[in-house]
């Protein structure tokens, strides 16, 4: 049940895991954003509503969970992380996935399931790469994302896609 994430943890350079999940965090820790060498970060279950810019300086970061909490935007920067592989964004207060995200380079798997998405952008169905997009129970084929799961939107537009 942390409610603050302890400054002496960014003494540890060369720590790759760190799972802060099912706590009472309200920030994202920046403190983190030292640990220059983690890999993977679950810092799901807490009550995080936005993220700092200084995740960035996290360069090796390929996975992010920040499943359950209470993040509403996907903020414009993340396009420039060019190693994440997995992000994790369920069961947040997202109200729209922002086209940007079609312009993350390793991105493979992005779970946004469980938030209040009513309108996919039409360039999620042409986005370069894309392996699988997965919109509830629709599926769509292209090149380089693995999964984008939107179970539990009120997905309301799947036939203007051709989902259906």
């Amino acid at each position: 049940r942390l409610t603050v994430f302890f400054y002496f943890f960014s003494r540890y350079l060369t720590l790759r895991k760190l799972n802060l999940s099912c706590n009472d965090l309200k920030e994202f820790p920046i403190t983190i954003c030292q640990c220059s060498a983690l890999e993977r970060l679950n810092i799901s279950n807490n009550k995080i509503e936005k993220l700092p810019k200084k995740i960035l300086q996290l360069s090796n970061l390929t996975e992010l969970n920040l499943r359950m909490n209470k993040i509403t935007v996907i903020p414009p920067w993340i396009r420039r992380s060019k190693i994440l592989k997995v992000l994790n964004l369920s069961y947040n207060e997202l109200k729209e996935l922002p086209i940007m995200m079609c312009q993350c380079p390793a991105l493979e798997i992005l779970d946004v399931s469980n938030n209040w998405i009513e309108e996919l952008p039409l360039a999620f169905t042409i986005w370069k790469g894309i392996r699988e997009l997965l919109i509830a129970q629709g599926r769509t084929n292209s090149r380089q994302l693995e999964i984008i799961d939107l179970t539990g939107n009120p997905v309301a537009y799947r036939e203007t896609l051709g989902l259906m």
